[in-house]
Order: C-alpha cells, then sequence, then structure tokens
C-alpha cells in the first residue's frame, strides 16, 4: 500500500511506521518509506481492530506480569497467513533484565516479518492506533470531534446507542448543545455513525483507556 494514499502516516520510536488508509490502519516495514512491503506489514480492517486490542491486553500483562516468555496469535487471515506476537525476557551485560515483544508474521509456516517493542514503545503504538483507526473512518472534522467527546462516555452508555434511537439522540443533542455548528447541519448524520461505527467507538474508548500518558 502507498503511503502517499495514507490518510495519516506516523513513524514510532522503533523505526516502524503506522498509517491509517480508508477503512483499515497499516504498520510494518516500507519499502524506502514509499509502500509497504506485503508480509512485512500488517493490515487491519476498521472492524478488526478488536483482535488487535484483545492482544494489546495480553501484552501489557505480559509487560506487568512474572511469564519470562509467552506466545498468542492476534490473527488468522487466511490458512497460510498468520499474525501473532512473542514476549520474551532478556538479561542485559550488567544482568539487568528487560521484557520485549515481537509482533510478528508467519507465512506458510515460515516467518516473514518480525518487530521488537518495549513497553514504552507500545504505549506509544496504543496512542497512534486509537489516533489511525479515528482516521480510517474519513470523516469530517467535526465528525471526528464527535466521536471524542462520545468516548467520555462508558463504554455501556455507548453500546446502547446501536439499538436505542432516543439514547443515540440524546449524546448528539448533547454534543449539538456545547459546539457551534453551521447552520443546517443534520443530527441525523450523527446518529447514524454513532450506530454504524458503534463497535469502533468502542473500540475507539478502549484504547484511550489503554494508554497513559507521559508524566
Amino acid at each position: 500500500m502507498l503511503l502517499s494514499k495514507s490518510c495519516e502516516t506516523y513513524v514510532l520510536e522503533n523505526e516502524i511506521l503506522i498509517s491509517a488508509f480508508p477503512g483499515c490502519v497499516v504498520f510494518g516495514k516500507t519499502d524506502s518509506n514509499k509502500k509497504y512491503i506485503d508480509n512485512c506489514s500488517f493490515k487491519f480492517t476498521s472492524f478488526q481492530i478488536i483482535e488487535l486490542f484483545k492482544s494489546l491486553v495480553s501484552i501489557i500483562s505480559f509487560f506487568n506480569g512474572k511469564d519470562e516468555q509467552k506466545i498468542e496469535q492476534i490473527i488468522s487471515l487466511s490458512s497460510n497467513v498468520v499474525y501473532f506476537w512473542k514476549g520474551i525476557l532478556l538479561t542485559n551485560e550488567d544482568n539487568s533484565q528487560i521484557k520485549l515483544i515481537k509482533f510478528a508474521i508467519e507465512v506458510n509456516g515460515e516467518t516473514s516479518f518480525n518487530a521488537t517493542f518495549s513497553l514504552q514503545n507500545i504505549n506509544t503504538f496504543v496512542y497512534l492506533l486509537k489516533r489511525c483507526l479515528i482516521s480510517s473512518l474519513c470523516l469530517k472534522d467535526i465528525e471526528e470531534d464527535f466521536i471524542c467527546s462520545v468516548i467520555q462516555n462508558t463504554i455501556s452508555e455507548i453500546k446502547a446507542c446501536k439499538a436505542n434511537n432516543s439514547v443515540a439522540y440524546k449524546f448528539v443533542e448533547r454534543f449539538f448543545q456545547d459546539k457551534v455548528l453551521p447552520r443546517g447541519t443534520k443530527k441525523a448524520s450523527f446518529i447514524e455513525i454513532l450506530k454504524y461505527y458503534n463497535s469502533i467507538i468502542v473500540q475507539i474508548k478502549n484504547l484511550a483507556g489503554l494508554y497513559y500518558p507521559d508524566e
């Protein structure tokens, strides 16, 4: 995928790139910062990010737990392409120990690519993943602002909007009261965003809760 076609692209501290494209998020190795290399980059549709989020929760548990190593599958894209992560404990020359994780891609049973992340790298990754997930929806700025306001509510309240129009309307009404919007802005389109992208908005909320700001 060409980086020139991305909505947003960022570089992590470990020099891995992450980009938002319409409907998906991609991260991994690039060819001279021009395009992502097949089988050396991870691609998740906006609706598949939940699988990556589950792995991120496990990864953070690994960093904070007592396990010295761990391997888990993230998602199987086909019978021959699998994304997974591996946690390892390393001992430095001064006998201090550090945990690292590797995101890896397996093609036909062979590892085609892996990228190493420290806990700090993962924290930055979570923040940029949230940003790219929002951008992948290709919304207007005011609609992105709306989503950012929605995730200030609880997950149960957000989920209730999917099946209950009156709850969704209250969210939108509150947003309209807090913002000065152009005349003619229709509330119905915001209600549809809240309902159609409900599961994605929940994941944006989850990612926001997983990130811890640097002190």
